[in-house]
């Protein structure tokens, strides 16, 4: 049995079992959530970097968003700071790589 100890989406016991596999799972408590979303964050942005896709930037949006909503930040207000943050210090757009900064 292969061991895998990460957070999966909420259907996939359902598909293990209509696959006839024998698994294992429990419900992470909110500790264990937030450290396995950051873990599945890392895991979903290496795939991006390997297969960008649409596919795989939904999978990191959807880590995103199920963060935000564990941290009790609102969607919207994020953003609405994203844009306010834009407006006064720009996007990325323009690639700058700071260099250096003198006194």
């Amino acid at each position: 049995m292969k061991i895998y100890n990460k957070l999966v989406r909420d259907k996939i016991p359902e598909v293990l079992q209509n696959e006839g596999k024998i698994y294992s799972c429990h419900i992470a408590n909110d500790d264990e959530f937030l450290l396995k979303l950051k873990d599945k964050m890392t895991e979903e942005l290496q795939e991006l970097y390997e297969d960008p896709c649409p596919e795989e930037m939904a999978d990191v949006l959807e880590v995103l968003y199920t963060i935000a909503s564990e941290m009790n930040l609102d969607i919207a207000e994020v953003h609405k700071a994203m844009s306010k943050k834009g407006k006064a210090k720009g996007r990325f757009r323009e690639r700058i790589i700071l260099e250096k900064v003198g006194a």
